[in-house]
């Protein structure tokens, strides 16, 4: 369905802004701080001595510590732009929900299109998203009503249409708006931030390294070829028959 779209490479660039809710966990205690350290070094295998394996150090932290909130921790939410070789992450007020919060970001999307790409472009107006919660409903794929008012109101279109039921929840080989998490994610995997007693302070320094990814990722990476890269991948997944892309 989406090569039958017959949409070339500047088509994409021109016309779609990709986003995605993301969130960071902010430790509030030791306990989390250290497992999130743990976590940073992956599964590759280290080499390390038999007698110090076993070491509480040493042990490896759970799947998870970055995805779920314990006692004492702070959910920052965020969301990530890109459009016509730009990447924007807007952090988002405290409460937020992605379960009906995308009536708050659509409105946001003007102004954040034009810090992104300056007050004489020709801004995008085609939003593209995965299926994810706030965005359609997780088994029929009707558009969520609140998010497709917003759309309306603002001037927008979902790429996907009303109905999205067609579209796979989950394509991160594919989706560009993943690269781009998977570039922010890096970076602040890269550059760990400090943390304080004040809960206050340690969001106003993960947003700061947020918007340091962002001018890094702008500065030093290609993407503007991967705004304009939606038909390779999709070609490159039909010929794998569906598998894993490699990049």
């Amino acid at each position: 369905i989406m090569l039958g779209k017959r949409h070339h490479r500047g088509w994409d660039h021109r016309h779609v802004v990709w986003m995605d809710p993301c969130h960071t966990i902010i430790p509030g205690r030791a306990k989390t701080e250290f497992d999130q350290k743990m976590a940073s070094y992956g599964k590759a295998k280290r080499w390390i001595s038999a007698d110090a394996r076993d070491d509480s150090r040493n042990l490896r932290s759970g799947p998870y510590v970055n995805k779920t909130l314990q006692w004492g921790d702070k959910r920052l939410w965020w969301c990530i732009f890109l459009a016509q070789g730009k990447v924007h992450v807007e952090v988002l007020p405290d409460g937020w929900s992605q379960w009906d919060g995308q009536t708050v970001v659509v409105p946001k999307l003007p102004g954040i299109l034009k810090k992104m790409l300056g007050r004489d472009a020709t801004y995008p107006d085609y939003v593209f998203t995965d299926r994810g919660p706030g965005y359609y409903h997780p088994s029929s794929g009707a558009i969520n009503p609140g998010y497709f008012a917003a759309l309306k109101e603002h001037g927008f279109t979902p790429w996907a249409g009303e109905h999205s039921k067609w579209q796979p929840p989950d394509l991160p080989d594919v989706l560009l708006h993943e690269t781009a998490v998977s570039w922010v994610r890096k970076y602040l995997k890269q550059h760990p931030v400090k943390l304080m007693p004040s809960m206050d302070e340690n969001i106003r320094r993960v947003t700061s390294v947020l918007q340091e990814a962002c001018l890094h990722i702008n500065t030093h990476y290609e993407v503007d070829d991967l705004c304009n890269s939606l038909p390779d991948r999709l070609n490159l997944l039909k010929e794998k028959e569906g598998e894993r892309l490699k990049y």
